[in-house]
């Protein structure tokens, strides 16, 4: 699904999500997109848009927290994809970061990428579970992991965030990788955190020495290594 970036000015945000998602979409998500009013859209609008489009049935085993994290997940999770085949908006980042790199991890294990977006469009909350893990048991204390942020990511950029020799900056340091692992995907946020420490200079973080910034920066790098090799299977973006 190879799309040239776009002028945002001049770029149809409507017909490039009919060009992506017609095949999966009913005539009734088809007839609100053709009713829509196409100057202008900002951001929030296409959200919005995926909203509508991205309306699974809810399951009444799970609770609403878990539905609403799930929907929230999906429609975020292709509201950053949208933009990033498109090239627009690369200040755009999810306010739902942890549900995201959940959904997005989730329907990874499906492989293929149209499987993955029939589930989402047209599967209900109940199939997204039956077929993104072995039993509904296993989904649910997943869940309970990320929310918790107990998983094994979690613990890692709680760690690298915890290197940060600027103890002011943490809190921000570890919920701005958080958001672009949601946006790029675990293992290509790692890689874009990697060249950025490679690139850092010496003397850019405030009230920091050299010998500090360089000991965050080697300790931060064996880390995410560490986890990388450990995670080879990792394959999703």
């Amino acid at each position: 699904m190879a799309i040239e970036t776009l002028d945002i000015n001049e770029t149809n945000y409507v017909n490039e999500i009919k060009k992506m998602f017609l095949p999966y979409l009913n005539e009734e998500k088809i007839s609100y997109l053709d009713s829509l009013v196409i100057n202008d859209l900002k951001p929030e609008d296409i959200q919005t848009i995926f909203k509508n489009l991205i309306n699974p049935n809810i399951s009444s085993k799970c609770p609403e927290e878990l539905n609403r994290f799930i929907i929230n997940g999906l429609i975020d999770m292709y509201t950053l994809d949208f933009f990033s085949k498109l090239g627009v908006y690369p200040e755009y980042y999810s306010n739902n970061p942890d549900a995201v790199i959940f959904i997005r991890e989730k329907l990874s294990s499906l492989g293929d990428i149209e499987n993955q977006i029939i589930l989402s469009f047209k599967g209900s909350i109940d199939q997204i579970i039956q077929n993104t893990s072995s039993s509904y048991d296993e989904f649910v204390s997943d869940y309970e992991k990320c929310k918790n942020h107990e998983t094994e990511y979690d613990m890692l950029i709680q760690k690298v965030g915890g290197l940060m020799p600027n103890l002011k900056h943490q809190e921000d340091y570890i919920a701005s990788i958080m958001k672009l692992s949601a946006k790029k995907g675990k293992v290509a946020a790692l890689d874009i955190i990697k060249q950025a420490l490679t690139e850092l200079n010496p003397y850019d973080i405030d009230n920091c020495t050299p010998e500090e910034i360089q000991e965050f920066v080697s300790r931060t790098l064996t880390e995410i290594d560490n986890y990388l090799n450990k995670n080879q299977t990792i394959s999703y973006s």
